[in-house]
C-alpha cells in the first residue's frame, strides 16, 4: 500500500470511527434524544444498535492502526550471517533470483515463479512452473527440487529445507531452438 491509499485509508477510517461513535453514544443512552439528529432518535437506547456501532468501532480502530504503523516485512529481509569484518545479509530477492535462474537453466521448463519462506534455520521454496511438453513431469520436478537446493546451498551457505514444484500447466508449444 502507498502513502496516498494509506492517506485515503486513514481518512476513511477516522471518519467511520467518529461516526460509529456517535451512533454508539446514541445506541447507549449516553447522548439523550436533544443531542441525537431525528434519524438517530428511533436507535436511542437500543442495546443491538449499541453493539453494531462498537463493532464498526473497532475494526475502524484497527484500521487506523495499519494505516498509521509502518509494517516491517520481516519476510523480505533475508538472512543476516556475520562475517570477519561485519554482518553478510543475504536478502530474500537474491535468493528468488538464484531460484529462478537455476530453474530456467533445466530442460523441460518454460515458465517459472518462486514463493520463499523464511522458517527457523532455512527457507522453503515453492516453484510454480511450465513445463514443455514430451517430458516426465516427476523426473523433471525430482530434478528441479535438487538443482534449486544445490545451487542455493552451494551459492548462499542457507539451508533449503524444502523445494515443492507444481506444475500449473503444460505448455502447447515446445521451444523454439535456434
Amino acid at each position: 500500500m502507498n502513502s496516498f491509499d494509506r492517506v485515503l485509508f486513514l481518512i476513511f477510517a477516522l471518519a467511520v470511527a467518529l461516526v460509529s461513535g456517535y451512533v454508539l453514544a446514541a445506541g447507549v443512552g449516553i447522548l439523550g434524544p436533544l443531542l441525537t439528529w431525528t434519524s438517530l432518535v428511533f436507535v436511542s437506547h437500543q442495546l443491538e444498535t449499541g453493539l453494531v456501532a462498537l463493532g464498526l468501532l473497532l475494526l475502524s480502530l484497527r484500521f487506523i492502526y495499519l494505516s498509521v504503523v509502518p509494517r516491517h516485512d520481516n519476510q523480505r529481509l533475508g538472512f543476516v550471517q556475520p562475517g570477519e569484518l561485519g554482518s553478510i545479509k543475504v536478502s530474500l530477492e537474491a535468493i528468488e533470483q538464484l531460484v529462478l535462474q537455476a530453474s530456467h537453466s533445466q530442460r523441460g521448463i518454460k515458465q517459472v515463479k518462486a514463493r520463499l519462506q523464511l522458517v527457523p534455520g532455512g527457507v522453503l521454496v515453492a516453484l510454480r512452473a511450465t513445463a514443455t511438453p514430451n517430458h516426465n513431469l516427476i523426473e523433471l520436478a525430482a530434478v528441479l527440487q535438487s538443482v534449486v537446493k544445490e545451487q542455493v546451498e552451494k551459492t548462499t551457505n542457507i539451508d533449503v529445507k524444502e523445494v515443492s514444484v507444481t506444475f500449473a500447466e503444460v505448455s502447447t508449444t515446445a521451444p523454439r531452438v535456434f
